[in-house]
């Protein structure tokens, strides 16, 4: 098969490559114009996998192209013969700062989204989109479908209703073009191994870098109320477990119409344990209430304003549903749960406070 895919450079697109390329597939990389080279990021991630970069330069193609611009700003001629070309497509690029302007992820995300799945129309290829599973919005409780797309909860931000807006357009498409499609929902992707040459920055690694910022200064200890839901809980997903169940699902026969896949660990891990993180990188004593206090201390104002979009998250104790990887014969039930120490190996050494991220 060929394969075009978005996003290749990103924590998780690196990953897909690599799968495709160690399978034997073609690849077509249409890299983001503008941005730095794709194939000396990508082969840097290579160095110790099983595809040399020999191999690598045979299979892959890189391709200049902007999912924000229609046709991927591609002349018509390319644009038809990349079409025309390709057997399977993943789109796997996104903007996935959850402190963007809603005009930037709309872009990236949504508009993005409608651009892949003009290539996708003009010609016969699958469609394989990843989402996530956070299209969930503000649905603190509960087991979460993977047939649920409700926008009635509403969205911790703009990050997520643009997720949820691509799949709609994805629905939609799919009904229009009576075309098969597979949604990936994965969970917050995280590694537990120390980051491996030309690796990107994950969404912990975000977290603790802003939390080093936030904390720069401190000596000692510090106290820093947070307010949180002791019960509260986060699905993370070690991403090259993730990466290998979406290309293992994709393999597999699917259905008419949009097949939604959760990409999601069996064990979520608790909010103890997530505060036990922000405790050993950083000098503070996380102290969990139920509201925000009015007698904000300053370094708790600080940790407030640069924590702020992720503070939602303290109150989340939801459960994702897995139907899809279990009738492909996929679902890692027996998947080893996430602790303390495969958090910081995934972190790979401890974030300086006060470093600018």
């Amino acid at each position: 098969m060929t394969i075009a895919i978005t996003g290749a450079t990103g924590f998780l697109g690196l990953r897909l490559v690599s799968l495709l390329l160690e399978r034997g597939e073609q690849v077509v990389v249409l890299a983001r114009t503008g941005t730095a080279p794709s194939l000396p990021r990508i082969l840097r991630y290579l160095e110790g996998s099983s595809v040399t970069p020999d191999t690598a330069r045979a299979r892959m193609t890189v391709l200049s192209a902007d999912v924000g611009r229609p046709r991927l700003g591609l002349p018509e001629r390319q644009f038809r013969a990349l079409a025309e070309h390709v057997t399977e497509i993943w789109h796997s690029a996104a903007a996935t700062t959850l402190d963007e302007s809603t005009t930037l992820v709309r872009r990236t995300n949504v508009d993005g989204t409608r651009h892949v799945l003009e290539l996708a129309a003009a010609g016969t290829a699958r469609l394989c989109h990843v989402s996530t599973a956070f299209v969930a919005g503000r649905r603190s409780a509960g087991v979460v479908r993977e047939d649920d797309l409700d926008p009635s909860y509403g969205f911790e931000n703009p990050y997520e209703e643009s997720k949820y807006l691509a799949e709609v357009a994805v629905h939609e498409w799919s009904a229009r073009h009576g075309r098969p499609v597979t949604i990936f929902r994965p969970s917050v992707l995280v590694t537990v191994r120390p980051p491996r040459p030309g690796d990107v920055p994950h969404t912990l690694t975000t977290l603790t870098t802003l939390a080093g910022y936030a904390l720069g200064g401190l000596t000692e200890r510090a106290r820093v109320r947070v307010a949180a839901d002791p019960h509260a809980h986060l699905n993370l997903m070690p991403v090259d477990l993730a990466a290998r169940l979406m290309v293992d699902t994709a393999a597999t026969a699917a259905p008419a119409g949009v097949r939604t896949v959760h990409v999601t660990h069996p064990r979520e891990v608790g909010q103890a344990t997530l505060f036990s993180l922000f405790e050993k990188l950083f000098p503070l004593r996380l102290e969990q209430v139920s509201t925000t206090p009015e007698d904000l201390t300053e370094q708790e104002a600080v940790v407030a304003q640069h924590m702020r979009v992720v503070m939602p998250y303290a109150f989340h104790r939801r459960y994702y549903d897995r139907t899809a990887l279990r009738a492909a014969g996929l679902d890692p039930a027996d998947a080893v749960p996430l602790g303390l120490d495969d958090l910081l190996a995934g972190l790979g050494r401890p974030i300086k406070a006060g470093a600018r991220p």
